[in-house]
């Protein structure tokens, strides 16, 4: 089941952003994108498992120098560190088991329940990271399209 979003005012911001050369538009989407994955980053934080606290701890927004096979940048929010082997076992839970093999072999592994937390925090703050991502990539816009006025500037000055 898909989600549609409105907003107003992109015709305006797009006419403004194709003018802004490929670099800034990129450091401008990249900049919004990040600030809406910082709201779904806080919302997985608050609804993990505190246990150790390891899982909250990992959970980070991830922005990986570029996509494979691609000139597109990507922003995730995943789990990094110690607790990201085994962040989607608690995501999605076990079916539970018998060791095969090693010198636990035999010893049996009780499920574990789903504990969901990036899901969730997708439908819960998805509305409000898109709604961040639309009015930080207009924000950036000004910020970018400032940056070009100013280096246009120290250009004539030479």
């Amino acid at each position: 089941m898909g989600k549609t979003f409105r907003l107003e005012g992109v015709d305006e911001l797009n006419r403004v952003f194709k003018k802004l050369p490929k670099k800034l538009r990129q450091s401008a989407v990249l900049n919004a994108t990040r600030a809406g994955a910082r709201v779904i980053r806080d919302e997985a934080k608050r609804l993990a498992p505190k246990d150790t606290g390891a899982l909250r701890k990992g959970i980070k927004v991830i922005t990986p120098k570029k996509a494979a096979r691609t000139s597109e940048r990507l922003v995730t929010v995943g789990v990094k560190g110690d607790a990201a082997f085994r962040a989607h076992f608690t995501e999605f839970g076990t079916g539970g088991g018998v060791i095969g093999s090693g010198p636990r072999k035999g010893q049996v592994i009780p499920p574990q329940s789903a504990q969901p937390f990036l899901r969730p925090a997708v439908t819960n703050k998805g509305r409000e990271a898109i709604r961040i991502i639309a009015e930080s990539l207009g924000d950036q816009v000004g910020v970018q399209a400032a940056k070009l006025i100013a280096s246009e500037g120290a250009n004539k000055k030479r």
